[in-house]
């Protein structure tokens, strides 16, 4: 038997497909391990059936351990596609996040001017009903004076009313108590001739 050389599958799955099939060939030497079965008493027919079984099961662990299992290389690639993907991720993040607090910036600075607007708004309410109350105050405190004034006439002509009355009441008692006295007087004076008169008779 010559010497034979097996490799796994060169067309196997990697998770490089850059990687060449040279590096996933494996060299075993099959006639060293015939020779060395007949050495221990088999025949060359059984030495060669149990090297091509050995060689198919070598072939089958190997090829599915390159299908299952990557290399330091492939997973630095596959490490070095995973951060540009989180640092992908991160920037599309942080865009999003600016985005987002622009929006809420904007947001923000229109809520703060609708309140100053609202604010603006019942500051000038307020000054109005203010002016009104102000108005309506001096408007009836006007009234009120005016009103006092009216009354304070009033009762002035009322007491120059009063006065002018008592004055001629007095007037007009003095008038009644002089013909009184007179009344009186004249009496008097009539009784008095009448009492000489009658004394003058008697006597």
């Amino acid at each position: 038997m010559n010497k034979r050389w097996y490799c796994t599958n060169p067309e196997a799955r990697s998770i490089n497909p850059t990687l060449d099939a040279q590096s996933r060939i494996f060299y075993f030497d099959t006639l060293a391990l015939v020779n060395k079965l007949k050495s221990q008493g088999f025949t060359e027919e059984q030495a060669t059936a149990i090297t091509e079984s050995f060689t198919d099961v070598l072939n089958a662990s190997i090829e599915h351990q390159t299908k299952t299992m990557v290399t330091k290389p492939q997973q630095e690639i596959t490490v070095q596609q995973l951060m540009s993907h989180i640092a992908s991720v991160k920037k599309d993040m942080v865009i999003l996040e600016k985005s987002e607090f622009s929006m809420l910036r904007s947001e923000t600075e229109k809520q703060t001017m609708q309140i100053k607007q609202f604010q603006q708004t019942l500051q000038d309410e307020v000054g109005k009903l203010k002016n009104n109350v102000v108005l309506d105050i001096n408007l009836e405190k006007s009234r009120s004076t005016e009103a006092h004034a009216e009354n304070r006439k009033e009762l002035q002509v009322l007491n120059n009313k009063i006065v002018t009355d008592t004055a001629a009441l007095h007037t007009k008692i003095e008038t009644y108590r002089n013909d009184v006295f007179k009344y009186a007087a004249g009496a008097i004076a009539g009784t008095a001739t009448l009492f000489v008169g009658l004394l003058r008779l008697w006597m």
